[in-house]
């Protein structure tokens, strides 16, 4: 939930943008080349279009060849090109975060004072060592006290089974002599229960990360004692959406990135899929195991998971980046020249002028390689970083850069891309239209679709507030 300090506290420092066909609504702009129309001379130019064409419509003398004529009248910003076929590789980025493999917190089976400490934080431990030793000297003591009266029960009872065999006492007395043996023995055996609890031993391989008790202490039952977790292996948790889920099986490769290390990447295998949703999100948990024999990776750390789906029959391959959504549907601008477009407002321009005069530095994050969205940003005057592989390390670049907490950041963006940045920022905020999992971490919602007024509605926020 948005909250008014949340949104003030960001207006004093800076606000970042991440998109890449995303500045938008309002006309079709081609940023390659030369300038282009704007959209209200393209809107003129369709009318013309329209008017032309509904003429020839009713003037049955038109043959073929001014029909043809007609459509040379048309003038327009895009055009139809072949595409090529091909195998397609799908990628579906998931931020999830890592865990321990096995987790041990071991607590006091007894009430004692602590006798001897033997490990410290950090160490590593073997399955099997002692660690803690609870009153082990004296209840060493009590086993060897119930170990003698066992011994003594013992002899009574051999001694007394002769008796009986010569007929010397009667067969009730090598009866209760028979039983105090058996309750001797139980006496011994509680007594060895209770000096191995006392003995707090390490059940797994690992390394210690917390002690909780020093020498002298006075423990009760129940109270913690040591926690213990091996690393060996790491778990990788992230959260599937339903409509995902199917695709996910268990053993299969697993890309698995951090946000501190922008180049490397490990490998990991899912280990276990969640049988129920999540009823607040509809995600299933989904849990990948990564080795980590080098001890690079920490439980508690950001990671971004990528799982890689090949569709093997033919399709059709379309760069994404050059996908618009229209009230239409989906459609690619492709000039003559082979160059891209965007679709961008003017009114965008205006509602950045207004974040400039209140003193919130806008910059643009793009992953996009092309120009097409840098190009844009230049004309805003504004700052733009594209071509970025790891948004998160960009975004803490720029925090540091400017001397910024990145709790006094707001973050605008609309893809899994961004899930990384918009768990740190102070204010997260999504598009209308932006991926469910975005749309979850977000304090604010546009109204606006991207594409179609969203950013100028985020500037008209910030006026708001800071007005």
């Amino acid at each position: 939930m948005l909250n008014r300090d949340t949104l003030t506290r960001s207006t004093q420092v800076i606000l970042i943008f991440s998109l890449m066909l995303f500045l938008a609504s309002g006309c079709d702009k081609r940023l390659s080349g030369s300038a282009a129309e704007n959209s209200e001379n393209s809107r003129d130019k369709n009318a013309e279009f329209q008017r032309n064409k509904t003429k020839e419509a009713n003037n049955p003398a038109n043959d073929g060849d001014s029909r043809h004529s007609g459509r040379e009248l048309r003038k327009t910003n895009v055009r139809v090109q072949p595409v090529g076929i091909s195998s397609l590789t799908v990628h579906s980025t998931y931020v999830g975060h890592l865990l321990p493999n096995q987790r041990v917190l071991m607590r006091s089976e007894i009430d004692g004072v602590i006798e001897k400490v033997d490990f410290e934080e950090g160490e590593d431990v073997s399955k099997g060592r002692k660690l803690i030793n609870v009153s082990t000297n004296e209840l060493s003591l009590r086993l060897k006290i119930a170990q003698s009266d066992y011994k003594l029960a013992q002899t009574n009872l051999e001694r007394d089974e002769n008796l009986y065999s010569r007929n010397l006492i009667p067969g009730s007395r090598l009866d209760q002599t028979r039983t105090r043996a058996d309750s001797a023995f139980l006496n011994q055996e509680l007594a060895r229960i209770n000096f191995n609890k006392s003995v707090i031993s390490s059940p797994l391989n690992g390394t210690v990360k917390t002690r909780h008790v020093k020498v002298g202490e006075f423990v009760r039952k129940g109270d913690k004692l040591v926690e213990i977790l091996n690393i060996d292996r790491i778990l990788v948790k992230v959260n599937i959406p339903e409509q995902e889920i199917l695709s996910i099986q268990v053993g299969q490769n697993v890309e698995v990135a951090l946000y501190i290390m922008e180049k490397k990447t490990f490998l990991g295998r899912v280990k276990n899929i969640g049988l129920e949703a999540d009823s607040s999100n509809r995600t299933f948990p989904v849990e990948i195991l990564v080795d980590n024999k080098e001890r690079q990776l920490r439980a508690g750390m950001l990671a971004r998971t990528t799982f890689t789906k090949n569709v093997d029959q033919d399709q059709i391959v379309i760069p994404r980046h050059t996908i618009l959504e229209r009230d239409q549907g989906r459609v690619v601008y492709v000039f003559e020249d082979g160059s891209e477009a965007v679709r961008c407002s003017r009114s965008d321009g205006i509602g950045l002028r207004k974040l400039d005069r209140l003193g919130v530095e806008t910059i643009i994050i793009s992953t996009e390689v092309n120009r097409v969205v840098a190009e844009r940003a230049e004309k805003l005057k504004i700052r733009c970083v594209h071509g970025v592989e790891d948004k998160r390390a960009k975004l803490q670049s720029i925090a540091d850069e400017h001397g910024f907490d990145l709790v006094d950041i707001a973050f605008v963006g609309n893809d899994v891309n961004d899930l990384g940045c918009l768990e740190v920022v102070g204010l997260p905020i999504a598009v209308q239209d932006a991926y469910p999992e975005v749309l979850r971490l977000a304090k604010y919602t546009t109204k606006t679709l991207g594409g179609y007024g969203a950013v100028r509605e985020v500037c008209d926020l910030f006026e708001t507030v800071r007005g």
